[in-house]
């Protein structure tokens, strides 16, 4: 009678090759981080948000002020007005 490989499902004699499968993956896995680092402490940064929304001060002063770059500034801005907080802590 011809081997087969089946195992019936809840059969509690049944033993399956988990250790087989353990070592068939990749000795390396890449790690990716669940939420881009912030350049500043949150509550600093919607400061600086703030101070853009209000638009008293140029978005180039501002972004001086808190050590950004202009275009990060603006869009870190962008995503805060679409989305507030949670887009910008991931």
């Amino acid at each position: 009678m011809p081997s087969t490989r089946y195992v019936l499902l809840g059969d509690p004699a049944a033993r399956l090759p988990v250790q087989a499968l353990v070592a068939t993956r990749p000795a390396s896995v890449a790690v990716v981080p669940s939420k881009p680092a912030l350049p500043l402490p949150i509550d600093r940064l919607e400061e600086a948000i703030a101070q853009v929304i209000l638009g008293d001060k140029g978005i180039k002063g501002i972004a001086a002020e808190y050590g950004l770059e202009r275009g990060e500034l603006e869009g870190l801005a962008a995503r805060y007005q679409a989305a507030g907080r949670r887009a910008l802590e991931g």
